[in-house]
């Protein structure tokens, strides 16, 4: 990431269960690392399943579950 600045902006990761867990946590770190605030957003409320190629891996936490729901909007966002 670097090479942009995201210091201070809100990244937020768009995704829902069965996402690849080291492209979630690959990528949430670096905009961490970067400055960025991420958050998780899915379609639904509750927890996400991750996997790490076919065994079950972490579950995370849904920060949103739809983009509308905050006054703040994120600047950026991704889909792993």
């Amino acid at each position: 990431m670097s090479g942009h600045n995201i210091a201070g902006k809100k990244v937020a990761f768009l995704l829902t269960d069965g996402v690849e867990q080291v492209e979630l946590t690959s990528t949430w770190n670096a905009v961490k690392d970067a400055g960025g605030e991420p958050t998780l957003a899915a379609p639904r409320s509750g927890t996400l399943k991750s996997y790490t190629g076919t065994e079950n891996g972490e579950t995370f936490h849904n920060d949103r579950w739809n983009s509308r729901t905050s006054r703040r909007r994120p600047k950026l966002r991704v889909f792993p």
